[in-house]
C-alpha cells in the first residue's frame, strides 16, 4: 500500500509540474504551528528539513524555482534575523554535507518579537530574487539560518515553532546541538533530544520542462524539453508570433525584451503544457567606425595615442559600459589579447593604423567597432609668443603661484589661419604632455601656476575633422607679480558694559597696524559686509550696535603691468561686541504633561552639545529662574512642573578676559488634556421617527461633564471631521465608531484621543398578547410551570432573535425599571397578569412593554393509585381512577373507572376533565408484581466446626424474601452465624405476604463432660445429631493418645469404660472423620 501511495502522489505533482503550478515542499501535516519546547541560545544557529524534489512531483531533469517561504516562531525577543539557505544534498546527508553546495539565499529578514506566553507566529519570506534549483538536482536541504541584528541590543534567542504532526526529521545545528560549523543532527539526537521539535518549515515554488536561457539579441536560443521521461513530439509558441515543431528546437529573435514561451508536448498519450519567460538582451548600440586623430611633433608619422579618448564616440553610453580595445576583429569578438595600455598606445603603421574596440554591457552583450587612427602635423608661427601678468593673488600671496586667465590666446591664434577653421586648441605644463594629449590644462580662464614666480605654457592646436596637429609649442610665458604683505586681520572686542547695545571703537591705530612690516608701497580702501566702500581713514570713534561687525580692508600696491593698476590683498577687521563665541542654535523646548503626572521630563541630552558647537574651551553655568544654580553639564533629562526659562552663562575657560554669554533657555510646558472615556451612546427610534444625532452637543456635554477646560474636542473618522449633527439611519449602520480628540485649547499638539460608539436600535412593538391558560400538573397546587419557548415568536412578532431579549415580570413597576425579573413563569388558578418586556440587546433602554394573563386549571386527582402493587400468585387485584371524569383509558384496553389484575407487569391508565377552553389529562403509571412463597430451599452450612456453625439459606421463587430461626424475629440476609444449638427450625417468609416456608436444621455438636454413674443422666458421651450421618467415623484417646473406641454413629455412645475397666475422671480427645471429608478434633471430661 505504501508504494501504491507514493506512485500516486509522484503522479499528481508530475501532471502538475507540467503545468507550472506552485509547489509547497514541506514535511509538516497542517498549518496549525504550537510552541514544541525547542531550545534556543544567542549564539548562531541553523534550522533545517531535506527534501527529494521527486517526492514532490518536481522531475529530474526539471528546474524549480524557489519563491517564497515560511518558518515559526514560538518566542523571541526581537533582536534576531533570519535568512533561508538552499543547498544541494546527497543521500549520504549530514555526513557529506558541504556548505560550496549553496544553490542560493533569501535576503535577510528581521524575527519580530513573539510573546512567550502567545500564539506562535509565522514568518513570510517572499523571495526579492527567487532561487532557481537547477536541473539534474535531486535532493536539496532547506535551510533557516538565525543570524544576529546588529541594530537591536535585544538577545538574538529565537524559539523554533513545529506542528503537532509530521513525517521527517528536523535538522539542527548550534548550540543545543553540535558547536557551530559542526555536522547536523536530528533534535533526536541533539544534547538536549527535542523528539518533537518537528520545524515548521515551508518553501514554494514552480517548476519547469522548458529548459532554454537568456541570450543577447542576435544569438540563437537553444529550447528543449527538461524531464526524466521521454516524449513524442512538442509544438512550440516562442511567444513572438514564430512556432516550430520539435523536440529540441532554436529560435532567433529579431528584438530584444521578454517573450512567453509556451510548450505543448505529447507523453504517452497525454497533452501537457509547460511555460517559461525568455528575455533577449539588448546588444550595445556603437558607431560601427570611429576615427581618432594624433599630431606629430617630429613629423615621423608616429605618436601616441590615447585610445580611450573615442569612447564617447564609440558608445554613448560608454560610463555604463566595459570598452577594450584589440589589434584586429578576430580577437575583438572573442577577448583575445586585449590591448594592455590603451591610453598610450603607438601607432604601428606610418600616419594610419586600425584598432577594434569591443563594447560590453552588464548583460555580456557585446559590439565592437573600429577605430581608425590617424596622425598629421604642423608648426604655429614662432614669431607668436605672450606675456601674462598677475598679482600673486592666491592662499599663500606670496609663493609666486596664482590664478591667469589666458583665454584671448583661443582667438588670437585662430586669427593665424584661414578662416572656416574648425581649431581645438589645448594648453599644457610640459612639452611631453602636449605630445601626448594628456594633463591638458582645462580651465584656461582660471588657470592656477604650477611653477612659482614665471611658467611656461605649450600650445596645442588640433582640428579635429582630418586629426591634422597645427600648433606645438612654447608660446605663453606667466608671470606673478608680488603682493603687499597681509596684515591682520584686526580683532577688537570691546565690552557693552552699559548693555545700551550701542560700542564705540577706536580706530586710530587701524592703518599703522596693517602697514607693519610693508616693503612696498600701500594705501587701503574699507568696505562693509555688503560690499560697500567707507571712508578711508574709518571713523573714528566706529560706533555699531552689531554684535560681529566684519570689515574688509584692501592693501594696494601699484604695478603697470597689472591693468587694475596695482595688485591688493584683503584683510579684515573684525569688531566683537560681548564675545566671539561660535555658539549653536539654542532649542526651544516643548512638553505636554499628562494631568496624571507632576513634571514633564525633557530629553535635554543634546542641549549642551548644542549651544558647545564643538567648541571646547568654554564653560556653560545654568540657573533657574530663581538664579539657583544647576550643575553643569546640564542633565540628558530635565523635568519641570510648568514653564520656566533657564539661563545659560558662557566663559571661555582659557580667555577669563572675554566678556561672558548670556543665553535664555525656554521651556515651555503645556497641560495635556485628560484621558477620558467617553460613553458610548446608545439611541431607539421609533419607525419613521428621523434618526439624527448631536454629536457636537454630546461632545461639548462630555468635557462639562470631566470637568475638562481650556480644551476644544472633534470627531473624525478616516482623518475627516465629523459634521456636528449625525444622520445614523439604523436600518443601514447599527453601530458607528466615533474617533475624538481633544487638544489644548492654547497648544494643539498636546491632545488626547480616544474613541466611542454610537449604537442605534429600532423600538421593538409587541402588540396584543393572548392569554395562555395551563393544566397544572399533578400536584394540582395552583402553580404551573409555562415554556417560554412556547410564547417567544408570538411576543417578538416577526423581530429578529439575535437583536432582542425577552424579560417577564410580575409587574408593570419592575418591568418598566427592568429589575426582578422572572427566571421561570408560573401562574396560579386565579387569573394572573404577567408583563413582558422587548429590549433591544443593543440598547436595553429601546423597549416596549405588553401583558398577558395566566390561568391554571387543575387536572383529575387520582393520587390514591399507588405506584407499586403485589399480587400473590393465582389471586386478583383491584385498582380504581375515581368517578365523575370525562375520561379514561387503561393500558389493557379498558375504559372504565377501575380494572381488575390477575397478572404482573406494568399498567397505566389516562384521565381526563373537559374545560371550556383546554382539556386537562393526567396519566399515572404503576407496576404490579407477582409474589409467592418459596418453591424449594437450600440450607449450606457455610462455616462448620463442632462448636459453632455458619449457614446460608438459599430460597427459589419469585417472592421477595426474609429469613428467621424463631418464626417471630426476620432479617434480609439469608446467612446465620455462630450457630451453638444443634437443632433449629428455619422460617423463610414472603415480604409481599404470599406465605412461610418451615425446615428443621440438624447441627452436629459435642457434650463438654459427661458423668457414667448409671443416673440416667449423661451416662454415655455421643456426638449430638450423630445418627444424621451414619457414615462419619469418631475416635476416643486418652490424653497420652492411646485409641480407648471407635464410636458407632447409630449407638448411645462411650459409656466411661476400656476392655471392661472404667476410666478415671480426666480429659480425653476425639476425633471425627466426616463423611463429606473433614476432620475435627476436640475434648471433653469424663467426671466419676
Amino acid at each position: 500500500m505504501k508504494k501504491r501511495y507514493i506512485f500516486i502522489l509522484f503522479v499528481y505533482f508530475f501532471f502538475n509540474s507540467y503545468l507550472n503550478a506552485q509547489i509547497e515542499l514541506t514535511h509538516n501535516v497542517g498549518n496549525e504551528v504550537i510552541n514544541t519546547g525547542m531550545f534556543s541560545c544567542p549564539e548562531p544557529e541553523y534550522f533545517a528539513r531535506t527534501f527529494t524534489l521527486q517526492d514532490f512531483g518536481i522531475a529530474l531533469g526539471s528546474e524549480f524555482e524557489i519563491t517564497s517561504g515560511e518558518f515559526a516562531i514560538a518566542s523571541s525577543y526581537g533582536g534576531a534575523m533570519a535568512r533561508f539557505n538552499i543547498y544541494e544534498i546527497d543521500e549520504n546527508f549530514p555526513d557529506t554535507f558541504d556548505e560550496n553546495n549553496l544553490i542560493g539565499s533569501s535576503q535577510i529578514v528581521n524575527i519580530p518579537y513573539v510573546y512567550t506566553y502567545g500564539d506562535p507566529e509565522i514568518i513570510n519570506v517572499e523571495f526579492q530574487s527567487p532561487v532557481v534549483v537547477p536541473s539534474g538536482v535531486s535532493r536539496i536541504l532547506v535551510e533557516v539560518e538565525k543570524i544576529d541584528n546588529p541594530n537591536e541590543v535585544a538577545t538574538f534567542v529565537a524559539h523554533f515553532a513545529g506542528t503537532e504532526l509530521d513525517n521527517d526529521f528536523s535538522w539542527y545545528k548550534g548550540c543545543g546541538g553540535a558547536a557551530v560549523g559542526n555536522d547536523y543532527l536530528t533534535t533526536l539526537d541533539t544534547a538536549v533530544p527535542k523528539p518533537n521539535a518537528r520545524f515548521y518549515i515551508k518553501v514554494t515554488g514552480t517548476d519547469s520542462i522548458i529548459n532554454a536561457q537568456n541570450e543577447c539579441l542576435g544569438e540563437t536560443v537553444d529550447f528543449s524539453l527538461s524531464s526524466n521521461e521521454t516524449f513524442d513530439s512538442a509544438l512550440w509558441d516562442f511567444g513572438d508570433g514564430q512556432t516550430a515543431i520539435g523536440l529540441n528546437v532554436s529560435h532567433l529573435y529579431l528584438n530584444s525584451g521578454n517573450y512567453d514561451v509556451n510548450v505543448s508536448a505529447t507523453y504517452n498519450g497525454e497533452t501537457l503544457s509547460g511555460f517559461k519567460t525568455i528575455e533577449i538582451y539588448e546588444n550595445p548600440n556603437v558607431s560601427t567606425i570611429v576615427n581618432l586623430s594624433q599630431c606629430d611633433e617630429n613629423s615621423d608619422g608616429f605618436t601616441i595615442f590615447n585610445l580611450t579618448n573615442a569612447n564617447s564616440d564609440i558608445s554613448a553610453n560608454y560610463l555604463s559600459e566595459t570598452i577594450t580595445f584589440y589589434e584586429n576583429q578576430f580577437n575583438a569578438e572573442n577577448e583575445i589579447e586585449a590591448i594592455v595600455a590603451p591610453t598610450e598606445y603607438p601607432n604601428e603603421t606610418i600616419n594610419s593604423d586600425i584598432v577594434w574596440a569591443r563594447v560590453e554591457n552588464e548583460n555580456g552583450c557585446f559590439a565592437t567597432s573600429q577605430v581608425n587612427l590617424n596622425v598629421t602635423s604642423t608648426q604655429i608661427p614662432d614669431t607668436y609668443f605672450r606675456d601674462f601678468y598677475e598679482c600673486d593673488t592666491l592662499m599663500d600671496i606670496h609663493d609666486g603661484i596664482t590664478v591667469f586667465d589666458f583665454s584671448i590666446v583661443n582667438s588670437e591664434i585662430e586669427t593665424m589661419f584661414p578662416n572656416g577653421q574648425n581649431l581645438n586648441i589645448s594648453y599644457y605644463e610640459n612639452l611631453l604632455d602636449a605630445y601626448g594629449n594628456l594633463n591638458s590644462i582645462q580651465d584656461i580662464s582660471n588657470y592656477t601656476n604650477t611653477t612659482p614666480i614665471a611658467q611656461d605654457i605649450y600650445v596645442r592646436v588640433v582640428n579635429p575633422l582630418n586629426s591634422e596637429c597645427l600648433g606645438i609649442g612654447h608660446y605663453i610665458t606667466l608671470h606673478v607679480v608680488e603682493m603687499p604683505i597681509v596684515t591682520g586681520p584686526l580683532l577688537i572686542e570691546e565690552c557693552d558694559y552699559d548693555n545700551d547695545g550701542l560700542v564705540e571703537f577706536s580706530t586710530s591705530n587701524f592703518e599703522y597696524l596693517l602697514s607693519d612690516l610693508q616693503t612696498l608701497d600701500v594705501s587701503f580702501r574699507y568696505y562693509d559686509e555688503d560690499g560697500n566702500e567707507l571712508p578711508s581713514p574709518l571713523p573714528d570713534p566706529f560706533i555699531t550696535s552689531d554684535p560681529i561687525t566684519n570689515i574688509t580692508v584692501s592693501i594696494i600696491a601699484e604695478n603697470q603691468n597689472i591693468p587694475s593698476g596695482g595688485c591688493e590683498v584683503t584683510t579684515g577687521i573684525t569688531l566683537f561686541i560681548n564675545s566671539d563665541y561660535n555658539i549653536g542654535e539654542v532649542p526651544d523646548y516643548f512638553g505636554c504633561l499628562d494631568a496624571s503626572d507632576n513634571f514633564f521630563t525633557f530629553d535635554t541630552s543634546n542641549l549642551e552639545s548644542s549651544i558647545l558647537n564643538g567648541q571646547n574651551d568654554l564653560e556653560i553655568s545654568y540657573f533657574d529662574e530663581n538664579s539657583n544654580l544647576i550643575e553643569s553639564p546640564f542633565p540628558n533629562e530635565y523635568s519641570l512642573s510648568e514653564s520656566a526659562t533657564i539661563r545659560a552663562i558662557v566663559t571661555n575657560n582659557q580667555d577669563p578676559m572675554l566678556c561672558p554669554l548670556e543665553i535664555d533657555i525656554n521651556f515651555e510646558v503645556a497641560l495635556k488634556p485628560e484621558d477620558i472615556q467617553i460613553d458610548d451612546v446608545y439611541l431607539c427610534f421609533e419607525e419613521g421617527e428621523e434618526q439624527i444625532f448631536y454629536l457636537r452637543e454630546y461632545l461639548d456635554a462630555s468635557l462639562e461633564e470631566y470637568n475638562i477646560t481650556n480644551s476644544e474636542i472633534n470627531a473624525y473618522s478616516n482623518g475627516v471631521l465629523y459634521d456636528d449633527i449625525i444622520n445614523v439611519n439604523f436600518q443601514n449602520l447599527n453601530q458607528a465608531e466615533i474617533n475624538y480628540r481633544i487638544e489644548n485649547a492654547d497648544f494643539p499638539e498636546c491632545y488626547s484621543i480616544g474613541s466611542f460608539n454610537i449604537i442605534s436600535s429600532k423600538r421593538p412593538v409587541i402588540g396584543d398578547l393572548s392569554d395562555i391558560i395551563l393544566c397544572d400538573d399533578e400536584s394540582n397546587d395552583g402553580f404551573e410551570n409555562l415554556d417560554l419557548q412556547s410564547i417567544n415568536e408570538e411576543i417578538l412578532n416577526d423581530l429578529p432573535t439575535n437583536q432582542y431579549t425577552i424579560s417577564y415580570f410580575e409587574s408593570y413597576d419592575n418591568a418598566l425599571e427592568n429589575i426582578n425579573q422572572l427566571e421561570e413563569m408560573v401562574g396560579s388558578t386565579d387569573d394572573k397578569t404577567i408583563y413582558v418586556r422587548v429590549s433591544s440587546q443593543e440598547n436595553i433602554d429601546c423597549y416596549d412593554i405588553s401583558d398577558f394573563n395566566l390561568v391554571v386549571k387543575p387536572v383529575p386527582d387520582i393520587s390514591e393509585i399507588q405506584n407499586e402493587y403485589y399480587i400473590c400468585k393465582g389471586e386478583s387485584l383491584n385498582v380504581t381512577a375515581g368517578d365523575g371524569l370525562d375520561y379514561y383509558y387503561w393500558s389493557n384496553g379498558m375504559t372504565t373507572s377501575s380494572i381488575s389484575i390477575t397478572e404482573a407487569g406494568e399498567y397505566s391508565v389516562t384521565v381526563l376533565r373537559d374545560y371550556p377552553e383546554i382539556s386537562c389529562e393526567v396519566t399515572k403509571t404503576f407496576v404490579v408484581y407477582e409474589s409467592e412463597e418459596p418453591n424449594s430451599v437450600e440450607i449450606v452450612v457455610v462455616e462448620e466446626s463442632i462448636t459453632s456453625n455458619d449457614i446460608q439459606i438459599i430460597a427459589s421463587g419469585i417472592g421477595d424474601y426474609e429469613y428467621s430461626l424463631d418464626g417471630i424475629t426476620y432479617q434480609e440476609s439469608n446467612i446465620f452465624y455462630d450457630l451453638t444449638q444443634s437443632d433449629y427450625t428455619v422460617y423463610i417468609r414472603d415480604r409481599n405476604g404470599c406465605g412461610v416456608y418451615i425446615e428443621e436444621l440438624f447441627l452436629l455438636r459435642y457434650p463438654k463432660f459427661f458423668t457414667p454413674n448409671n443416673d440416667t443422666e449423661n451416662d454415655y458421651w455421643q456426638l449430638y445429631n450423630a445418627n444424621k450421618e451414619l457414615l462419619n467415623k469418631l475416635y476416643i484417646f486418652d490424653r497420652y493418645g492411646k485409641l480407648l473406641i471407635e464410636l458407632d454413629p447409630r449407638s448411645v455412645g462411650w459409656d466411661g469404660t476400656y476392655n471392661g475397666l472404667q476410666m478415671p475422671s480426666s480429659d480425653y480427645w476425639f476425633m471425627l472423620e466426616r463423611q463429606n471429608g473433614k476432620t475435627y478434633t476436640g475434648h471433653f471430661a469424663l467426671i466419676r
